[in-house]
C-alpha cells in the first residue's frame, strides 16, 4: 500500500468515529508526555487490515512528535 493510498483510508468516515473515540478516551492527552492541545494523533501500536479494524486497545493518542518518535525509535 503507498502513502497515498493509506492517507485516503484515514478520511473514511468509520476510522474518523475510531479516531475521535480513542481522543475521548485519552483525555485528548498525549500518552507519551501528557501534552494537550492540537496536534494529537492516533498511533497504531499494531495493525490490523485497515486503520478502523484496529482493535482499540492498539491504538493510542500522541503528540505529532511523539508519534514521529515512535515511528524512528
Amino acid at each position: 500500500m503507498t502513502s497515498y493510498e493509506y492517507k485516503q483510508l484515514l478520511r473514511d468516515p468509520r476510522w474518523k468515529k475510531l479516531r475521535n473515540y480513542i481522543l475521548w478516551r485519552d483525555h485528548y492527552t498525549c500518552q507519551e508526555c501528557g501534552y494537550r492541545g492540537r496536534y494529537l494523533q492516533v498511533h497504531h501500536e499494531r495493525y490490523y487490515g485497515v486503520p478502523w479494524e484496529t482493535p482499540p486497545k492498539y491504538l493510542v493518542t500522541l503528540c505529532s512528535d511523539c508519534h514521529q518518535d515512535e515511528h524512528f525509535y
